[in-house]
């Protein structure tokens, strides 16, 4: 298969031809010497050999082409499609390579971002983070990472993890962007969360015991007033007193809201109604620099809620919206049914799927950065001046919400006002359920016996007066355990159980389990400083009813008269979000 020089020929194209040519030359040049048939046989095969070595050669350059062509592009789908955005920095920080992903993050066209300076895209509270993390690269030679704000034009901002690393040579950056804004959003709305559970905690106990402490005052209040003589100087004194306690009670109710823990009447409302019904009234409320329009979807947006707790959150954030303007402004309120989809609470880090009633409200205040838009819901936490506010309102609005298994969230810019976005669960249900309900309940007195069972001393000793002088015979227990065994003793005197629901040695519903397993037919009037206490799901049932603390005496009177001529009020409504309360007070 040719001579031994075969190994040193040439294997360029080029070359080869000329190596040929110059061996051809010597043969030719010798005088009178001619190629014989042989030569020129083996010359020709030579030359052949060679020709196929040169095909086979191209064609392996032609399939590591393609196989380079083919990784090239599988890189390039990669780099481009990736989930993460990539970015390649010069030391200047300015942009020459981006993906696809890194465009959309940055919020332009790949080609238009290429020499554009990256600090650009960063909020500028988180600039010096961002130069800090590059001088941190070039530093430690190592990955490191930050996390920053970008800036996305006709967007919500975006949150992002930049992991990075500089160039061997060190002229260059290559960055991965990866968005964390829904996870930031899920902590923060986790974070919200707990804080509530711990105010629920908090405000649960202090409602109990301060109730209590109303309770006497507003009983011993009444029961002196209603001792006077006509025209007694110490009427107005009363009056203060009893005025003060019942404001006493409205700070309380104020909490137990926050807490979620205030009892709440869920019947069918229709949120477009709603926000018409308080239009008028805010249009009186909000001034006359501020410019009020409303705009309600035509589609009917039924709900299940309490309607005068979602009047006072539309109020509420509408008295927040007034304070942001103080030069005027634009408020508008808006609703409109929404499909909460799964990409949906992926991005904003609550809700459950499902149709839902949003009402939109939004002002061009002052507005906020980010840092206050997450505290807004905090309890105690307020902007305004020292004594302008305490900072309860929007914990409870966030707890009314809460309380209606829905969600707010709320989108602010300084200089450029807020929208708060609230989402309530449509109901089908189109009727409000019926109230069998007393025409005129009796306001008098009787002379029933009464069993009374309150661990608080002087909460059982006004509350004993009360109802002795309305004429009941009143029997005391100090807890439970002590009620049972004085109901035993009288159980064929005894018409009424009128019973606390925390107590020590055995609690309030326990002790009327135990008593209606020998007198089933005892009716039974539970007191409660807030309906998560202990309630389960057979405490209000037929017979059973519940009064909040503090009451004032004419409240017992009326309550007590109602349970013992059966005519005490039946909404399932009613029934309904307590025993709902009495579950979350057990999670």
């Amino acid at each position: 298969m040719g001579t031994d020089h075969n190994k040193s020929l040439p294997t360029g194209a080029t070359e080869l031809r000329q190596h040929a040519e110059e061996r051809l030359g010597a043969k030719t040049a010798k005088p009178g010497a001619l190629l014989t048939v042989e030569e020129a046989q083996r010359l020709v095969h030579e030359l052949e050999v060679h020709r196929i070595e040169l095909e086979m050669q191209n064609a392996e350059l032609r399939r590591a082409r393609d196989e380079l062509e083919a990784a090239l592009e599988k890189y390039t789908d990669l780099y481009d499609f990736a989930p993460a955005g990539f970015v390649t920095l010069d030391r200047n920080g300015v942009i020459s390579a981006v993906n696809l992903a890194g465009a959309c993050l940055l919020g332009g066209v790949r080609s238009l971002l290429i020499g554009r300076r990256f600090g650009l895209f960063v909020a500028a509270a988180d600039r010096p983070t961002f130069t800090g993390f590059l001088d941190s690269v070039l530093a430690s030679r190592i990955r490191e990472s930050c996390e920053v704000t970008l800036l996305n034009k006709g967007h919500q901002p975006v949150i992002v993890q930049i992991e990075g690393m500089a160039t061997a040579s060190e002229q260059e950056f290559r960055l991965a962007l990866i968005d964390i804004t829904a996870r930031k959003r899920l902590e923060a709305h986790l974070l919200q969360t707990r804080k509530m559970e711990t105010v629920s905690l908090l405000a649960g106990g202090i409602a109990h015991d301060f109730n209590n402490i109303l309770n006497v005052i507003v009983g011993y209040g009444a029961i002196s007033k209603m001792n006077l003589k006509e025209g007694d100087p110490l009427q107005d004194n009363l009056d203060q007193i009893i005025a003060m306690a019942d404001k006493g009670a409205d700070l309380t109710g104020r909490l137990l809201n926050v807490s979620r823990q205030q009892p709440i009447e869920l019947l069918p409302v229709d949120v477009n109604e709603l926000i018409r019904h308080v239009e008028t009234f805010l249009g009186r409320v909000i001034g006359e620099d501020i410019r009020f329009a409303t705009a309600c979807t035509t589609e009917t947006l039924t709900v299940a809620a309490d309607r005068g707790l979602l009047e006072e959150v539309v109020i509420n954030l509408a008295t927040n919206a007034r304070h942001a303007m103080p030069d005027g402004g634009r408020l508008s309120i808006f609703t409109e049914a929404f499909a909460m989809d799964p990409e949906f609470i992926r991005l904003h880090g609550f809700g459950t799927s499902g149709n839902y009633a949003r009402i939109s409200v939004t002002d061009t205040g002052t507005g906020m950065d980010r840092e206050t838009a997450l505290k807004i819901f905090d309890p105690f936490f307020t902007t305004r001046n020292l004594g302008k506010g305490v900072g309860l309102g929007l914990s409870i609005v966030y707890g009314i919400i809460s309380q209606h298994n829905g969600h707010i969230d709320v989108r602010s810019e300084p200089a450029k006002g807020t929208t708060f976005r609230i989402y309530l669960p449509l109901t089908d249900t189109a009727h409000t359920p019926e109230a069998r309900v007393s025409p005129h309940p009796s306001s008098e007195g009787g002379t029933e016996t009464i069993l009374l069972a309150e661990d608080d001393e002087a909460v059982r000793s006004i509350a004993a007066k009360i109802l002795s002088s309305f004429g009941y015979q009143v029997i005391t227990a100090k807890d439970g355990a002590d009620a049972v065994v004085k109901f035993m003793a009288h159980r064929d005197a005894v018409r009424l159980l009128l019973f606390d629901v925390l107590m020590p040695n055995m609690n309030g519903k326990d002790a009327c389990d135990e008593i209606r397993r020998v007198c089933p037919e005892v009716r039974v009037l539970f007191m409660s400083g807030y309906t998560a206490d202990i309630l389960g799901e057979k405490a209000l049932e037929m017979g059973t009813d519940i009064i909040m603390k503090p009451f004032s005496p004419l409240d017992l009177k009326i309550k007590v008269r109602e349970m013992l001529d059966g005519t005490c009020i039946e909404i399932e409504g009613r029934k309904h979000a307590l025993k709902s309360l009495y579950a979350r007070g057990k999670q």
